[in-house]
């Protein structure tokens, strides 16, 4: 059966313009935006960017790779949260960077090694050697920074914390299990049966059909909250844009609410 998705376009760039007029609001305030601040700006507006991508497979009957996607705005929201409850957001970023630099270097060290063993002549024994000098100081810069073991998530290095308790610190086991849990099952390819038919096309079933309401009621939730929160940090008061942006995002979810009251009666036939 074929489903009505509310297209999310004008309120995707809504959003973006909501959070420029707020960051240009914390530049007036304080005379720039502190980089702690483009931080906090630039987790949302990834939040923005991927649930519209997510709304633009289902507007075009397209449900493939979107719980792989949700799964990667949940980690996404789950930053904000620890973020804007952090009182040393400069350690966040310090880790941020620090983690991104370490994968870097793990990963080329892997590639010019496997290369070299191979003899592919891509690389050279000296590239062997750089790569090999810049993984071990880029390791000990990440070590110095924190007591963590260094395969888990630059977050989790931050925090301390793993995911899973991060989850239940700042959203709860609900939205652990359909935005994080269960979507793991399609990252990996453990949900093949229920992604395609015998002949190929297209599947999805009813249960993952209301595992996907939920979702998305779940991500306009967010961001309404997020940038909520970041309208009270920069300090602003009453906005009737603001105002008639919430009442867009909740038109919104009130649309997919009508899905989700469509879903049911299917399940009662």
């Amino acid at each position: 059966m074929e489903y009505d998705f509310p297209s999310y376009q004008d309120l995707f760039e809504q959003t973006k313009r909501r959070l420029n007029n707020l960051k240009e609001l914390a530049m007036k305030k304080n005379g720039r935006v502190e980089d702690e601040d483009k931080f906090m700006f630039m987790i949302v507006g990834n939040i923005n960017l991927r649930f519209n991508t997510i709304c633009l497979l289902l507007n075009n009957g397209n449900y493939d790779g979107i719980f792989a996607l949700q799964r990667t705005l949940f980690e996404l929201q789950l930053v904000f949260e620890a973020y804007m409850n952090s009182e040393n957001k400069k350690h966040f970023l310090e880790l941020y960077y620090k983690k991104s630099n370490f994968e870097t270097a793990i990963k080329w060290q892997k590639l010019i090694e496997k290369s070299i063993e191979e003899k592919s002549n891509t690389f050279t024994k000296k590239d062997k050697e750089n790569i090999g000098e810049w993984k071990i100081k880029i390791e000990e810069d990440l070590k110095d920074t924190t007591k963590e073991r260094t395969t888990k998530t630059w977050y989790e290095l931050a925090t301390g914390e793993k995911i899973i308790d991060l989850s239940y610190k700042y959203l709860s086991a609900t939205d652990y299990f359909i935005s994080y849990d269960e979507p793991s099952n399609w990252v990996h390819p453990q949900r093949m049966e229920e992604n395609v038919d015998v002949e190929f096309n297209q599947l999805i079933n009813l249960n993952s059909m209301f595992f996907l309401i939920n979702i998305l009621k779940s991500d306009v939730k967010w961001i309404a909250e997020d940038i909520q929160k970041i309208k009270e940090y920069v300090k602003l008061d009453k906005s009737p844009r603001f105002q008639k942006y919430f009442i867009e995002l909740l038109t919104f979810d009130n649309r997919l609410g009508e899905i989700g009251q469509q879903l049911i009666g299917e399940e009662d036939k």
